[in-house]
């Protein structure tokens, strides 16, 4: 049921936001977000990228909420094939990296408990958003009663109350007030739910081109702002606090408000975009969450980047942006084809023991239930 209801136009803003991401890992890696003294355009562009991360993640929770609130109990089946995902790349990006740099001609890396520590991914927190997704993912059945059993005034006041607390405050104070990564999770999927039971107009009742456009113009328009804060700090005593206020350490909190408003305009307007399903844009969608697990996995990204990252050298110029978007598609192309072919030479052939195990164990859950 959950796979007939995702249209392509969904898929393509699961291709758009990994983009981004990478987009975020490729400023953040190459140590753009120090650059000042460059173009406008490529500043503002940077300043895009350092936030990208967090709204490209935004989108995916979002995503996640507005179909999951419909599930009825945890599928077990999705689950175990997650934690199969994950562990894979955990592990193999550990043994790929021992052979590279022992090839390298550099000392033996490998340990072997190292190597045991690979086996428990989302336990050891490797990828920060794998293991908050799998906690959000376990307790989206206990979320989902709560949601559904509220009336739709309750439902508002409830997300007006998060808004306060994580988007409000931080916004004008800097400061998480007692928020984290699966709060915030938390937040986005009570706000794709609310979508999803009351309708898209109800939430934004805009066209679909008219939502992306707002989400564009919002988010350069806040930069543009970012741009002209540095630039009348840049010469004064007291630049980095300036800059600090609005894209340093307590920066992202700052921009909490404008990444909710953006994510959600952006998550309604390709709701609202009619897109046939496509079988191709379906099929790249399939290999997102594997992308993000390769090119960010904590031995490839010290490769990657290293190898490949040059945007420093090419800040200062005109042809930055092109340059970087065609880092980003090489990125994300690459990695796709690798993980398509975990996915037809691997995965294809144990899903149907995954699919078994997971019946079996809600089955086993479902007669425990009639039991009590």
């Amino acid at each position: 049921m959950e796979r007939r209801a995702r249209q392509s136009n969904i898929e393509l803003l699961r291709i758009f936001a990994m983009l981004i991401i990478i987009g975020h890992h490729f400023a953040l890696y190459g140590g753009l977000g120090d650059c000042t003294e460059v173009y406008f355009v490529n500043r503002v562009w940077i300043q895009f990228l350092m936030i990208s991360g967090k709204l490209g993640v935004s989108l995916f929770v979002l995503i996640s909420g507005f179909f999951l609130i419909k599930m009825p109990k945890l599928r077990m089946e999705k689950l175990i094939k997650l934690w199969l995902q994950v562990f894979f790349w955990s592990v193999l990006a550990y043994v790929v990296y021992c052979v590279i740099v022992r090839y390298a001609g550099n000392a033996d890396v490998f340990r072997f408990p190292e190597l045991v520590k690979n086996c428990f991914p989302i336990v050891n927190q490797h990828w920060w958003f794998a293991s908050t997704y799998f906690v959000l993912y376990l307790f989206s059945p206990f979320l989902n009663r709560y949601l559904l059993s509220l009336d739709k005034t309750d439902f508002q006041r409830l997300l007006i109350l998060m808004s306060v607390c994580w988007c409000l405050i931080p916004t004008l104070l800097g400061r998480t007030f007692e928020c984290n990564h699966l709060l915030w999770f938390f937040y986005l999927y009570s706000l794709a739910a609310y979508i999803r039971l009351y309708g898209v107009e109800e939430a934004v009742p805009c066209s679909g081109v008219g939502c992306a456009i707002g989400a564009i113009l919002l988010a350069f328009a806040v930069l543009f702002c970012i741009d002209r804060v540095k630039i009348i700090y840049l010469n004064m005593t007291n630049y980095r606090t300036g800059y600090d206020y609005l894209m340093g350490e307590s920066g992202e909190q700052r921009l909490m408000l404008l990444i909710m408003a953006v994510s959600l305009l952006l998550f309604v307007g390709f709701l609202k975009i009619s897109i046939r399903t496509n079988r191709i844009i379906n099929t790249i969608s399939s290999a997102t969450f594997g992308i993000y697990l390769i090119h960010d996995n904590q031995y490839i990204r010290s490769i990657l980047w290293y190898l490949i990252n040059r945007g420093k050298e090419y800040s200062m110029r005109p042809v930055f942006i092109p340059y970087s978007v065609g880092v980003m598609a090489a990125v994300f192309i690459a990695c796709m084809l690798i993980e398509l072919m975990r996915i037809q030479i691997l995965e294809k052939h144990y899903l149907k023991a995954v699919k078994r195990i997971g019946r079996l164990v809600e089955n086993r859950l479902d007669s425990s239930r009639l039991m009590e």
